[in-house]
């Protein structure tokens, strides 16, 4: 995730997705990094939303978690998680349409 602050420019849309399946269960410390790292970074990431993929063991993915304006959720299909990662890509479009037009 560090890596993705370099660019000079982040797009509004940024989509992340992270694959955990295989990895460990993430832990309530590992949870508490990721929402410390997007509320120090918030600023620059806002409107991304990160999925992370997760094995169907996981007990409970974590529910749609906001940190200011960037969104990370779990999920255990990886069509589910790319689904959600650009369901609103349309209205983000439009506004930069209306933004270039108007």
């Amino acid at each position: 995730m560090v890596a993705i602050l370099d660019a000079p420019a982040l797009p509004e849309d940024l989509r992340v997705l992270i694959d955990r399946r295989g990895a460990a269960r993430p832990t309530s410390t590992f949870v508490g990094c990721m929402v410390n790292f997007f509320r120090a970074h918030e600023a620059r990431l806002a409107g991304t939303r990160a999925a992370v993929l997760v094995d169907s063991g996981v007990p409970e993915p974590l529910p749609d978690l906001r940190v200011g304006r960037f969104r990370i959720r779990t999920f255990r299909d990886a069509a589910e998680a790319v689904h959600w990662l650009d369901q609103d890509r349309d209205h983000i479009d439009q506004r930069r349409q209306g933004t270039r037009n108007g």
